[in-house]
């Protein structure tokens, strides 16, 4: 294959719909938590519901909810508007607002992230699990990574998708 045909090639392989700066933010995301969990593990503090909610409860409920819209509305959920980052917030805080399920709810949203960025998922990563369990792309409003998506938009002119 000659250099020429190397190139073309290259050229036309699929670019990250995620960018530098939304990877950057997903990933650093997912360490924060990561470090977080290690260091509660570490300190013997771990609780035997944590890795159970976080790693089954909670993909499973939010598996259900998007079956559930699946079945009502046969549309992708598009909950990128204000009320859609709203609601989703206020759930991710009172999560993290309960001792009892503030760890599992950092664990959930770790692995989520992390898949997300695997994935390639320009999204919040609360629908990443359930979006590739069912081959969907449900999109829920993230204020955090929003603007990371819409920064790397703008700097590589590419037209901005909601979050």
């Amino acid at each position: 294959m000659t250099y020429e045909q190397t190139t073309v090639r290259i050229a036309r392989k699929r670019r990250r719909a995620m960018g530098p700066i939304g990877t950057a933010a997903r990933i650093g995301l997912a360490l924060f938590v990561g470090y977080a969990f290690f260091q509660v593990t570490s300190a013997g503090e771990l609780q035997w519901h944590t890795p159970v909610l976080g790693l089954v409860v909670f993909p499973a409920i939010t598996l259900l909810v998007v079956m559930t819209w699946q079945r009502v509305r046969r549309t992708p959920i598009q909950g990128n508007g204000p009320w859609g980052i709203v609601i989703n917030h206020a759930i991710i805080f009172a999560l993290v607002a309960v001792p009892f399920t503030s760890l599992a709810a950092g664990l959930f949203y770790g692995a989520s992230v992390l898949l997300a960025v695997a994935r390639d998922y320009k999204g919040c990563e609360v629908v990443a699990i359930s979006n590739t369990l069912l081959g969907r792309h449900d999109q829920v409003g993230c204020f955090l990574f929003t603007p990371a998506d819409a920064l790397d938009s703008r700097l590589s002119r590419k037209p901005v998708e909601e979050c």
